[in-house]
């Protein structure tokens, strides 16, 4: 960018206040915090923690240059310009690979799969991930690691440009994921790992949007639109994020199975009429649980006369279109899927009970996915509850759920990460 640092910053060991940082770079204050944790967690920079203020509330005050920061700033910003530049191109990849056009620059994205391996660093790595996770979400998305991962294919079985594709898997035959003989390709080990996980780089790579605005977001007006007059979201692929997540958090529904189970093998008139899936994504979690419920317990022997209803909210419409497309292709009878906001559960109660579920009576809601870019509202039914100091959301939900729901409403929750699934009454 061109912008520099404060002179100080260039000394390893001397600690320079975030206020200066600011005010030298003239970047915005949040995004900049943003872009100095990066660089911290790269080893690049130490931050001083103040210890007057809690670490959430924005306790560090200034930074240091590590040695191995001093050493990367003679090298490091010109190998990261390169792959800067590639961002606008990796974002158009898949259409560049099967949908070519004459001079649609898919040379850039040639050109950057080509060039000599750079030193085997931590850069290196950065490097071939920018070009490594669109390419493997493409392939993923395409059906061609699918073909991979059954066999050894013929380029021109990926319905794809032979020419452009032989590229793609040029570059990943350098990374250790694919072996090339001729015209034919076929997963290593190493690449059969990589092609299981794909979908985990759809999350990240459905931000690549977001990466192509950092200009901007750090030195320009951070305000600038997030949707389109159509209301197409333009800092994240959603579509490509609902898909990531969903595949993604496969790993942890099998988790929840014995908890499912235990429900839904409990006398017939004990059990929930129906599972709820509050920010249902892709609807693969639903998918699961469904299957799940059909084949190992006592209600799937009793579908017929005890059908389970399904419904799937989300927030945002391309998560619903795709629950809808996956729970149909997994032909889930009599399914719903609406719109719905984790902040108003007193409008999902109303839209639920408009399905015909009586929550009432029996429900299991699941939650298989991390909330974010929620704001907190503190309503004003909620400030008898906290006449000073908000209390944690959670808490006001349980007391807020307690006092609509019977205690006989499960709430099973499935996340990444240490943490294991629960399962509590309300």
């Amino acid at each position: 960018m061109g912008v520099g640092s404060p002179p100080a910053l260039g000394d390893p060991g001397r600690w320079v206040d975030f206020d200066e940082i600011a005010k030298c770079t003239r970047a915005n204050r949040g995004y900049l915090r943003v872009a100095l944790r990066i660089l911290v967690a790269c080893g690049w920079l130490t931050q001083n923690l103040s210890q007057a203020a809690p670490v959430a509330r924005n306790a560090i005050t200034s930074y240091a240059l590590t040695p191995e920061g001093e050493a990367a700033l003679g090298t490091v910003p010109s190998r990261y310009l390169k792959a800067a530049c590639l961002i606008p191109h990796a974002l158009r990849l898949e259409q560049y690979v099967f949908q070519p056009r004459q001079g649609d620059g898919f040379a850039a994205v040639r050109e950057y799969a080509s060039s000599d391996a750079s030193p085997d660093d931590r850069v290196h790595d950065h490097l071939n991930g920018l070009l490594a996770g669109p390419a493997m979400v493409m392939l993923a998305r395409r059906g061609v690691l699918s073909q991979l991962e059954a066999g050894a294919i013929h380029l021109t079985e990926t319905v794809a440009d032979p020419d452009r594709v032989r590229y793609v898997f040029d570059f990943l035959a350098r990374l250790g994921w694919l072996n090339l003989h001729g015209d034919r390709a076929c997963l290593t080990s190493a690449g059969r790992y990589a092609s299981q996980i794909a979908a985990s780089y759809g999350v990240t790579v459905s931000y690549l949007p977001m990466l192509a605005q950092l200009s901007a977001l750090l030195f320009g007006d951070p305000t600038m639109p997030r949707t389109s007059d159509a209301g197409t979201e333009l800092l994240v692929d959603r579509s490509m994020n609902v898909w990531g997540s969903g595949g993604a958090h496969r790993t942890y529904f099998s988790k929840v199975d014995d908890i499912v189970s235990d429900i839904f093998n409990r006398p017939l008139e004990c059990q929930p009429a129906g599972i709820c899936d509050m920010g249902c994504g892709d609807g693969s979690f639903l998918e699961h649980l469904y299957s799940a419920v059909q084949e190992r317990t006592l209600r799937g022997e009793w579908l017929d006369i005890y059908p389970l209803l399904i419904v799937g909210v989300d927030f945002n419409q391309a998560a619903r279109r795709a629950a809808k497309e996956t729970l149909d292709r997994a032909g889930v009878p009599g399914f719903q899927v609406i719109h719905g906001n984790i902040n108003d559960p007193e409008q999902l109660s109303a839209d639920l009970w408009d399905l015909g579920l009586d929550i009432r009576i029996f429900c299991t809601y699941v939650r298989s996915s991390t909330t974010i870019d929620r704001i907190w509202p503190l309503r004003d039914s909620f400030r008898e509850l906290a006449p000073v100091v908000p209390p944690e959301p959670s808490r006001i939900l349980a007391r807020r759920s307690r006092q609509r729901f019977s205690k006989r409403t499960w709430c099973v929750t499935c996340a990444p990460g240490p943490q294991m699934p629960a399962v509590s009454a309300c």
